[in-house]
């Protein structure tokens, strides 16, 4: 190669193609497979709006029916292109006790989204994240005490296939009562057994000065029963156990 750079070189084009049948006399090197998965087309996909229509059940307390409804939601569960990123606006939660019709939680919005599908390029740091801008209900005995909370979190996935999505999140928020700044560490997975979805993820929050709260642990899955139909059940434990149940229907 120096010698084609030679401006004095008398064998110029001898030297060219002596080094080009020394490059072609090389042995060759497959290129490295990138493997994409297959998105769920649109017609297979679930309608963006979603009305939900459940029970639930809290330790100690009355248990009462909960409606929902939220007018786009590509859920990390759902049918849909996402492949376990989620994107939910504007999701309202209304329980009914024999006591009170009360406000049960209101999302703003919802976002998730992992590093499932970076092209392995060097000098690149992929990471997934997720934001959350919510208010819920924490009284289940008057129904008039409210939590608000903006938080957000980094991290990375790993077990990436099909099957298997597993993930480690740093998340940081911002909150209305109690300790008004918290990290919390979450790891979870999410599965696709084919005929439903799963998610299981444990978090724990710390406040500035260190101090922890209790761990919570929570689990959701997702089950179509026809193409506008889904079966939704999620469990929770934080000091106490909290369990739903109900049917989505997709909308327009």
């Amino acid at each position: 190669y120096l010698l084609t750079r030679e401006p004095d070189n008398e064998n110029f084009e001898e030297s060219k193609k002596a080094l080009l049948v020394q490059r072609f006399n090389l042995p060759s090197r497959a290129a490295p497979k990138i493997e994409i998965e297959q998105f769920t087309p649109p017609i297979d996909s679930d309608k963006p709006g979603i009305f939900f229509a459940g029970y639930d059940y809290l330790d100690d307390q009355d248990d009462f029916l909960i409606f929902g409804y939220s007018p786009y939601a590509a859920q990390s569960l759902g049918r849909n292109n996402m492949n376990g990123n989620e994107l939910i606006v504007m999701n309202t939660e209304i329980g009914v006790s024999e006591k009170v019709i009360f406000l049960d939680r209101f999302d703003l919005i919802r976002i998730k989204s992992y590093d499932r599908y970076h092209l392995p390029l060097e000098n690149t740091l992929p990471l997934s994240w997720q934001l959350e801008a919510a208010v819920e209900n924490i009284d289940y005995e008057n129904y008039d005490e409210y939590l608000g909370y903006f938080r957000g979190g980094i991290g990375k996935t790993w077990l990436q296939n099909r099957s298997v999505l597993g993930f480690v999140m740093f998340n940081g928020g911002l909150y209305t009562k109690g300790d008004n700044v918290l990290v919390t560490p979450e790891v979870g997975m999410r599965l696709d057994l084919g005929f439903a979805r799963g998610l299981i993820n444990i978090q724990k929050a710390y406040n500035l000065d260190g101090e922890s709260g209790s761990l919570e642990s929570k689990l959701s899955a997702l089950a179509p029963i026809s193409k506008n139909i889904s079966f939704s059940i999620e469990m929770n434990y934080r000091d106490e156990f909290r369990a739903n149940a109900g049917l989505q229907f997709y909308m327009y």
